[in-house]
């Protein structure tokens, strides 16, 4: 436990998470900081990649009230068929009002402290949180592109309104009822976005000779997953860290928690969400691989994320295009992402010539120690769409 003019951080390793959690939970008054919802502290502690020593997270105190956190998720980085363990940095928060008593500047300096190995990332991040990054000793290692589908682009009352909605929180105003305009114009949309997806399936079938079958099954079978044969650093994501994610999921569906969650400051529950596991079955030879989705919904935004995949042995990565907008479609989805590589899939297709764009992540890595294995090959990881906590929310 560290403190400094009046902060003070407390460090609570991974296997007393959940009784952490209970406790803040008991002792939490109207308008105090949601730290950690009880479901995410379950998660976290199930995480097969900890150990009970792990310190799984970090919250600022001043006297005995919260004022900040940041989340420590360990996970694995494998090369040349070793593994060793890596700690990503999440939920990384300090509400405005507590900015100036340096509590995020002590919780990021206690985390160095622990001399892991530390990685984090982050969608579209500002040149401010880059300079913090790299003023405390991290070295950049993407950014990463990733592909972005925005159906909704064609949908002109959507682009206005929210064009609407953002000048207004640039000047920190607020319209009443455009939130709701906003649901609504998506839902008056769907017809023709269901006919946009129609055409999009008739320009991408697969080639025969590529044809899978696509079956959603509820549990990922080990058996599905082979062990990639390249040895370029990469953070490893095996059978046990998917079935993880899948059991034990950071963000719930509403029906699942009526009424909770909320004052979290980071996504713990939404509208609609959840994993779709498929099995893939090469049609000719019976050779299996696998496809997992994400399907979210909030606030009338609906976005399918494209995360783990193995494809059968031989078998093109064109074979995905059309499964994943049958998903889509399926899901209704106003959004779909997806790692760059597949995005090269829908190049060239003329609907989606105005909706298809390219995001960034940006990835920071510090090394905890010298004789490390994120060390030796900082200049030589591969970083993947899913890499960090991006697939878990």
């Amino acid at each position: 436990m560290g403190k400094e003019g009046g902060i003070r951080i407390e460090r609570v390793p991974v296997k007393t998470l959940c009784e952490f959690a209970r406790s803040l939970d008991a002792n939490t008054h109207s308008g105090d900081l949601n730290v950690l919802p009880i479901h995410r502290a379950r998660a976290y502690a199930r995480n097969p990649c900890a150990d009970e020593a792990d310190i799984g997270l970090l919250v600022a105190f001043m006297g005995e009230k919260p004022v900040g956190y940041l989340g420590i998720m360990p996970g694995q980085l494998k090369s040349a068929g070793k593994t060793s363990k890596v700690h990503w940095l999440t939920t990384w928060f300090v509400p405005e009002e507590f900015r100036d008593t340096a509590a995020g500047s002590l919780l990021m300096m206690t985390a160095i402290s622990l001399r892991y190995d530390l990685l984090a990332c982050a969608p579209d991040m500002g040149d401010e949180a880059q300079s913090v990054y790299r003023a405390l000793g991290f070295k950049e290692l993407g950014p990463l592109s990733f592909g972005r589908i925005e159906v909704e682009r064609l949908n002109t009352l959507y682009r206005l309104l929210n064009a609407v909605q953002d000048r207004l929180n640039s000047i920190g105003a607020s319209l009443p009822g455009i939130g709701r305009a906003t649901r609504a114009s998506v839902q008056l949309y769907k017809p023709l976005r269901q006919r946009l997806y129609r055409r999009l399936l008739k320009s991408i079938r697969a080639d025969p000779a590529d044809a899978l079958t696509a079956t959603e099954i509820s549990d990922m079978d080990s058996s599905l997953l082979r062990e990639p044969t390249e040895s370029s650093p990469r953070f490893y994501r095996g059978h046990e860290l998917l079935r993880w994610m899948l059991k034990d999921k950071w963000v719930l569906d509403r029906s699942e928690t009526p009424g909770s969650g909320s004052s979290f400051f980071f996504s713990s529950v939404r509208d609609q969400f959840k994993y779709i596991t498929l099995k893939l079955t090469e049609s000719k030879e019976g050779g299996e691989g696998f496809l997992i989705l994400s399907a979210s919904s909030n606030k009338g935004e609906r976005t399918l994320k494209v995360l783990d995949y193995q494809l059968p042995t031989g078998v093109s990565e064109r074979s995905l295009g059309p499964i994943i907008l049958e998903r889509a479609q399926q899901a209704d989805a106003t959004l779909i992402l997806l790692p760059a590589h597949l995005r090269d899939l829908f190049e060239g297709i003329p609907a989606m010539k105005s909706i298809l764009s390219t995001g960034s992540i940006y990835y920071f890595a510090r090394a905890g120690r010298k004789n490390s294995m994120l060390a030796a090959v900082l200049d030589d990881i591969r970083i993947d769409f899913c890499d960090g906590d991006l697939a878990f929310t």
